[in-house]
Order: structure tokens, then sequence, then C-alpha cells
């Protein structure tokens, strides 16, 4: 387990660490300042179209690579982290707000933390109001957990009801992952990280094998469920 490259990508520990290999100069507690630039607390508005809403600080894994280390999880010896003042009632509200009064805005990535680890009725009220202000066009729900959630991308298409399109990124990792999203209801799956994945250990040609064999495993998945089309993948396929 300790030797797994999951392990080390999901909960790294201080042994883990390469200590000939110093952090980047330019490193800092919040690399991307999402801080400086929040419109309302948890809320990042960095491009004229697109904003950063961070619903809550906690997060089901924390990885080495974390751009919001500096928000998720406690306190520790060596660091006192960032934290919410305003409740998560009013916080939530007065991010709307802002996006009521900020026409120029369409597109809203939902984070945290992660989202996963905010209770369903929650979150779904919070998607709820913002499907409703005129000028949000675009929602992604920023989790790695989702998908494997007891809530999955099913509830999520249940919820919208047809209002968004629903897209997978995240714990794609199999054909049949693809498969098992696809039945869920999402109109298509994202699979980003496989790809630098394949250019890490291959480059191109790595990236080329990698979505050959995705392709393969997709469509012996599908033969397996008797879908000899992707457009035959429904609910059908899941177990009651």
């Amino acid at each position: 387990m300790y030797a797994d490259p999951v392990r080390r990508y999901m909960l790294p520990v201080f042994s883990d660490r390469r200590t000939d290999w110093p952090s980047h100069p330019y490193a800092t507690r919040d690399s991307l300042h999402e801080h400086d630039m929040w419109v309302a607390e948890g809320l990042t508005h960095r491009y004229p179209t697109k904003v950063l809403a961070e619903l809550l600080p906690t997060c089901p894994q924390y990885c080495g690579h974390c751009t919001r280390m500096d928000l998720v999880g406690n306190d520790v010896p060596q660091v006192e982290k960032l934290k919410f003042h305003v409740p998560q009632k009013d916080r939530h509200g007065q991010i709307l707000d802002y996006l009521r009064r900020s026409p120029s805005v369409r597109d809203v990535v939902v984070s945290g933390g992660d989202v996963a680890n905010m209770p369903w009725p929650r979150l779904e009220d919070f998607l709820t109001r913002l499907l409703e202000i005129e000028n949000i066009r675009d929602i992604r729900l920023a989790t790695k957990a989702l998908i494997g959630h007891g809530l999955g991308a099913a509830g999520v298409v249940e919820a919208v009801d047809n209002r968004a399109e629903v897209y997978v990124d995240g714990g794609v990792r199999r054909g049949v992952d693809v498969v098992k999203a696809l039945a869920m209801g999402a109109r298509a799956v994202l699979i980003g990280r496989p790809q630098l994945w394949g250019l890490t250990l291959g480059g191109e040609d790595g990236v080329v094998k990698m979505l050959a064999m995705l392709r393969a495993e997709l469509e012996l998945a599908m033969a397996l469920c008797g879908a000899d089309a992707v457009a035959k993948i429904d609910r059908a396929l899941l177990a009651p």
C-alpha cells in the first residue's frame, strides 16, 4: 500500500518528499493567488466570464499538488490555515448575489475542498439557485469523489432536470467507467489526467496507446452490456 502510486498521489506523506529538490522559487501558500481575487468570501473572479466558487474547506483526500492547501484542512503546528469567517449559508448567498450582479459571468466552477463532502440537499439547493441565474450557462462540479459517491452522476442529472448538460470529469480510468457515467445520464466524460499519464510514460506515443486502450476497453464493456452504439447506453444497463 505504501508504495502504491495512487497512495502517493492521493495521500502523500512527509517521507515522499525529495529533500534534495527545493520548492519552486515562486511557490507560495496560495500560488494561484485565489484568495487575493475573492470578490466574496470563497468566490474567485479571475477571468471576465469565469469564476471559482469554493463552497467548503474540506476534502476527502489531500493531494500533494493541491493548489488550495492553504484553505483545505486543519491547522498544523507549522501553518495556520486560511479560514472562512462568514457562516456557510450566508456565504453561499453572497456568492449568488454577486453572480446576479455580474452578467458577464457565464461559467462557474463549483469546488472547495471537494463538493462531494457537502450534504447533497445543501449542494442541490445551491445548484438550483445557481441555475436560476439567467447569465449562467456552464456549471462544473470540481470533485474527484462524486463518480464513486452514493450520489453519482445519476443524482446530478436528476437534480438539473435537463436544464444543463452533465459531464463527468474525474474518476474515469477504464472503459467501464465511461459506460457507467453515460448510463447514469452524463453527456460525456473528460479524460485529461490519463492523457497526462500516457504523455509522462511514453510521450506522444504513450497518449496514442492510452487512447487506443481506453477505446478497446469501452468497446468491450459495451459488447458485454449488449450495446452496439453509444446512443444505446442508458440506465437500463445499471443494476437496480
